[in-house]
């Protein structure tokens, strides 16, 4: 097969990314789906991509900014059986040299049917730093059945300084995160930004116990799902780890959004943290799934 060429998708072209022959493991789509989704997501040219053998479209890929350093990967869908391998690896590899420089992690499944997309990547330069484990549970009604010393105290009554830094106290020590080079008022950021039009900044708190912060609790919610709901971060300072307000302050964050309306509770952490897996299952939680968290090699 010619070389692939890589081309971003314009609106206009909605017709020809629908046109090509859809597999059974393809996101299914309808003109006025892909039209809105290029409205809201495209704004970013790496989003949506068109992959072309001469004039005739022979792939496409699509992906979301969920913060401008977090790429949630949907679908690369090669048309051309024969050519498969190439055309995805054509349009794997045309992300792979700005998601290096610009330092952005890709998310996939680890399921059957990512397989075909996650083995693209692999291919095309990118590689697995590290996996995620998600759990889920019902809200209706929900109460934390721990005994619960805190007070709290939210981001728009502490201020923003002040919060950021417990918060970063709080990940001190964290194993599972790159501290060589950490910044965590973009790591803020990027969780405001995630947030989106959802972000309440009275909803963001931090747990004190006699006026002195043992750690912070982030309950938010979905944009397009108000009645589902996650918690940002859960974490507790050095200094008072050991005595279990791990779950004591995750199950207030789900029985703080269980009071605002939200049915769905959605969490994830690191595959190898154990103690925060154990607060899931303590708290209720079962286990949906593994996400891959992948990033470009530079070379």
């Amino acid at each position: 097969m010619p070389a692939i060429e890589v081309r971003p998708l314009r609106p206009g072209q909605e017709g020809v990314w629908l046109g090509l022959n859809i597999s059974r493991t393809a996101v299914a789509a309808s003109l006025p789906d892909i039209t809105r989704r290029l409205r809201c997501h495209g704004a970013d040219e790496r989003a949506f991509l068109l992959a072309f053998d001469g004039e005739r479209c022979v792939g496409r890929l699509e992906g979301v900014f969920l913060t401008p350093r977090l790429y949630l990967l949907r679908e690369v869908h090669a048309a051309d059986d024969p050519g498969a391998c190439d055309i995805q690896n054509a349009l794997c590899g045309y992300l792979r040299p700005s998601f290096a420089k610009d330092g952005i992690t890709v998310l996939t499944w680890d399921t059957e049917t990512s397989r075909a997309l996650n083995d693209a990547l692999a291919r095309s330069g990118f590689e697995v730093a590290k996996r995620k484990v998600f759990v889920e549970r019902r809200l209706e009604g929900y109460r934390s059945p721990h005994s619960d010393p805190f007070a709290y105290r939210p981001l728009s009554l502490v201020g923003r300084r002040r919060f950021v830094r417990v918060m970063a106290e709080a990940s001190e020590g964290d194993p599972f995160e790159d501290d060589a080079d950490r910044d965590v008022e973009r790591e803020f950021q990027d969780l405001v930004d995630h947030a989106g039009r959802s972000f309440d900044p009275s909803w963001w708190q931090i747990a004190t116990l006699e006026d002195e912060a043992v750690g912070v609790v982030l309950p938010q919610t979905y944009p397009e799902r108000p009645d589902e709901g996650t918690l940002f971060y859960v974490g507790v300072r050095p200094a008072f780890r050991g005595r279990g307000y791990g779950r004591v302050l995750h199950a207030a964050g789900l029985a703080f959004l269980s009071r605002h309306g939200v049915t769905k509770y959605m969490g994830s952490t690191d595959e190898r943290n154990a103690p925060m897996i154990a607060v899931f299952r303590t708290n209720g939680c079962a286990r949906t799934g593994t996400q891959l968290f992948l990033r470009a090699r530079s070379d």
